[in-house]
């Protein structure tokens, strides 16, 4: 994995040093350079539960035909994420919840290690609504942990666990994201990314043409 380019680091040079920190292990064990190349170029794009801003910075600066809009419930992650865009007007961050948002214009929607943080329940209410506010022909890219690959699986989730002390996780396997993810009659790619020692998968789920 190639380290994080200067021209997104940058951005967080007054960030604490525990954001940076963070940023670089995060470019590090997550496939966004690969993400990127599955959002088009010209598209209003949605960076669910976006932390502290990095991939939604990342699909900013890498086409500046992309409208950008990182969320997230976290203050503290929005603040820092909103002092990274400088100038720029095709990226914005805001603190919300995503079921009390108008989507309906979005053409890509992406979730990066956010589905495990929420109820099994409330990840097949939100993969519906986003799935109804999509538009014609718009895309889904979902990443998170496949907890069927053995002891891949278990090092990521002590990883993850130590990162998120008393905070329940919920996991599926790779059968049960796809199960869950065709009841909203998406087509569906997948792709094992297994960086280091993680168990990372990564869905491609595209709207059907009306």
């Amino acid at each position: 994995m190639k380290p994080m380019p200067s021209f997104l680091y940058k951005l967080y040079s007054k960030a604490s040093l525990r954001v940076k920190a963070y940023a670089r292990l995060r470019w590090r064990f997550c496939p966004f350079a690969e993400i990127e190349s599955f959002a088009p170029k010209k598209a209003r794009v949605i960076d669910m539960g976006c932390g502290f801003g990095l991939l939604a910075n990342y699909l900013a600066l890498t086409s500046e035909d992309r409208d950008v809009l990182g969320i997230d419930l976290s203050e503290e992650r929005i603040t820092s994420a909103l002092g990274t865009i400088g100038e720029r007007k095709n990226i914005n961050f805001i603190r919300a919840d995503i079921k009390n948002m108008d989507i309906a214009d979005c053409d890509v929607v992406v979730m990066t290690d956010f589905l495990h943080h929420i109820s099994f329940e409330r990840q097949e209410a939100l993969l519906r609504d986003v799935f109804m506010r999509l538009k014609s022909g718009g895309r889904l890219i979902l990443q998170d942990i496949d907890s069927s690959c053995s002891w891949r699986y278990f090092f990521t989730k002590g990883l993850d666990q130590s990162l998120n002390m008393g905070e329940p996780l919920f996991y599926r396997d790779k059968n049960s994201w796809e199960k869950l993810l065709r009841r909203f009659d998406f087509d569906i790619k997948v792709f094992h990314r297994n960086v280091f020692f993680l168990s990372d998968i990564l869905f491609i789920c595209d709207k059907k043409e009306e």
